[in-house]
């Protein structure tokens, strides 16, 4: 399921940065793209340990420091 919801998101991010961040290396679109990648496949390698007892002390703490 995760593979699937990377490949989903990878379509959006690219569908939405096309013009900007693939199409057009001297902008910053690229780097962006590809960190907005990373981010979405570290969300998706850690989804069980961030939802396994969200209200949780330590992971309270986490969310705040990730917003």
């Amino acid at each position: 399921m995760s593979i699937f919801i990377f490949f989903l998101g990878t379509l959006i991010f690219a569908y939405f940065s096309w013009r900007y961040a693939i199409v057009n290396p001297r902008r910053q679109g690229p780097y962006r793209f590809v960190v907005f990648e990373g981010i979405l496949a570290l969300v998706l390698m850690n989804d069980e340990a961030w939802f396994n007892s969200p209200g949780s002390p330590v992971q309270v703490v986490s969310w705040i420091a990730f917003a």
